[in-house]
């Protein structure tokens, strides 16, 4: 009793540890972008009574944009009992990030029996390059993660104790409640459906009736917002379906981000643009990383399996969890795929997209690595030689976390950062009358940081180049609002100094030519270190 309770103060001491270093990470404020002020508007909108979503420039209202809506209800609540939204947003990631430190090195420990395990899937979360950032922002995916992995662990708990009904009652409310916070937790439903139909008792047909049941009753509140999405907006998302043409060409896109995203995992951003050894290496490193893991996990299953059914090894905790993690990775990828493939505009695959594939690849590492010293206890050097490359991989992340967090530190984050808080152009922003009407290509920095709505600029949202460069206001796109009310000189223009890297995807090199054909001509109203303001010259 004495050795589990010091276990336990042990996995709260390194939760506490992993929210200190994320609250220097924040030391300037939470993160906040243009996706957290959506969130954190949404939910003031919400308390203020104004309609769960945004308010436009003229008072014009629309629902929630985009996003799954819990993380703001969560918000608003924390605002209904007296909470701010913004410190609300930081405290809840911040104890997040505990919690999921916490339930990780718990989890393994109680499926490993093995200390030096359970510490090191903490390292690995404490001193994550995904997950330090990914928690440092104010967005949702903290909060998805939080319940999505609460929803295995409930499962597998159910497979363990299946008379107690309340623990699958459980997975399928914290895994709903997942899927309602980020569209790609569904993967978390699908993949505890999957448990259930491999590991639950009873005949296979009960057993398939019982997994439909349970994936169907989770998605239940996410289903019915996005029909309630789709009745106020007709589209869900705000998303449409690709051609057969496009969906190909996503198809080629696919690997390569994917590739990056899996090369940050394991080695700093510098080192994937410009590496200090033969480029070809990153190739090599992300695909032999994929394969091997792919190879590692399938074989340990087939050992641990067979040795499990002989008696030759203890473990069926421990085989289910590998089980559990490595079919959510090959659930997940296959969301993340399948949206990408399918959808437009194309979701953005990056490392906050993909933290939830992180945890559960480097988790299910720490759990192969112990599985392999029990099955493999020869040759020694094996056993040792693998736990060695475990404590260099946490260690190695622990450099390269500190390292961001220093800089998180000194510098700030999004909207949070001192470069946006001391910006001249947002201060000349600030003193434009009220009633000015107002077209960016920064709309929610502007909202965030003055309370200003704001119309955007057409143009860095279009899926193709235009083939003529003109000045903002002659163009033709006849059906842009914003662009109209500029030339009839009903609004003024606000562009920051990142126009030009807005539109690198488009026009590529010419991005700042694009830029400059955009202020010909225009009369300048203010023009500062990191920005100006300009309205449409009248007409002589």
């Amino acid at each position: 009793m004495k050795k589990t309770y010091l276990t336990n103060l042990s996995f709260v001491a390194a939760a506490l540890v992993g929210m200190a270093v994320l609250r220097l990470s924040t030391h300037h404020g939470p993160g906040i972008g243009g996706d957290a002020t959506i969130y954190l508007t949404s939910a003031q909108n919400l308390l203020d009574g104004n309609g769960f979503g945004l308010i436009g420039p003229r008072g014009e209202f629309r629902i929630l944009p985009y996003f799954a809506p819990f993380f703001s209800l969560v918000l608003s609540f924390l605002g209904l009992i007296g909470f701010a939204l913004e410190p609300a947003a930081h405290w809840l990631n911040t104890l997040l990030f505990g919690a999921v430190i916490w339930f990780v090195s718990s989890e393994s420990w109680r499926a490993t029996e093995s200390l030096a395990a359970a510490w090191l899937a903490a390292l690995l979360v404490v001193a994550s390059p995904v997950l330090v950032p990914v928690f440092s922002w104010s967005m949702s995916e903290p909060l998805s993660l939080f319940l999505g992995f609460s929803s295995l662990v409930l499962t597998l708990a159910y497979l363990r104790q299946v008379d107690r009904k309340w623990l699958l009652m459980a997975a399928g409310l914290t895994g709903g409640l997942a899927f309602l916070t980020r569209y790609a937790a569904i993967a978390y439903l699908g993949t505890a459906a999957l448990l259930l139909l491999v590991f639950d008792k009873g005949r296979r047909g009960r057993r398939l009736l019982k997994a439909a049941v349970f994936a169907i009753v989770g998605s239940l509140p996410a289903a019915g917002w996005m029909l309630y999405s789709i009745n106020q907006t007709t589209t869900v998302s705000s998303r449409s379906v690709l051609t057969a043409a496009a969906i190909l060409e996503r198809v080629r896109l696919f690997w390569p981000q994917m590739e990056e995203v899996i090369l940050f995992w394991l080695v700093p951003a510098s080192w994937i643009q410009s590496p200090p050894y033969p480029a070809i290496l990153n190739h090599v490193l992300s695909l032999g990383f994929v394969l091997g893991m792919a190879a590692w996990t399938a074989i340990l299953a087939h050992l641990s399996g067979k040795a499990i059914r002989q008696g030759r090894v203890e473990g069926g905790r421990l085989y289910r969890l590998q089980i559990a993690l490595a079919l959510l990775c090959v659930v997940y990828v296959g969301v993340i795929a399948g949206v990408y493939f399918t959808t437009y505009p194309p979701i953005t695959i990056g490392s906050r997209m993909l933290s939830p594939l992180m945890v559960a690849v480097f988790w299910l590492i720490i759990l192969l690595v112990v599985q392999s010293g029990r099955l493999w206890q020869k040759p020694v050097w094996l056993k040792r030689g693998m736990l060695v490359v475990v404590l260099l991989l946490g260690a190695w992340n622990t450099v390269r976390t500190v390292r961001i967090v220093q800089q998180n530190y000194a510098l700030g984050l999004g909207y949070n950062s001192i470069a946006w808080q001391t910006s001249d152009a947002m201060q000349a922003v600030r003193e434009l009358p009220d009633e000015t009407l107002i077209v960016t290509n920064e709309e929610t920095a502007i909202l965030y940081l003055t309370g200003r709505a704001s119309y955007p600029i057409a143009e860095i949202y279009v899926e193709e180049p235009e083939t003529g460069f003109v000045r903002y206001g002659d163009g033709e796109l006849v059906d842009d609002p914003s662009e109209q009310l500029f030339s009839q000189g009903e609004a003024f223009l606000v562009l920051f100094d990142s126009l030009a890297s807005q539109v690198s995807g488009l026009y590529g090199e010419r991005s700042e030519e694009w830029a400059a054909a955009l202020l010909d001509g225009l009369e300048v109203v203010y023009e500062g270190g990191d920005g100006g303001i300009y309205r449409y010259p009248e007409l002589p």
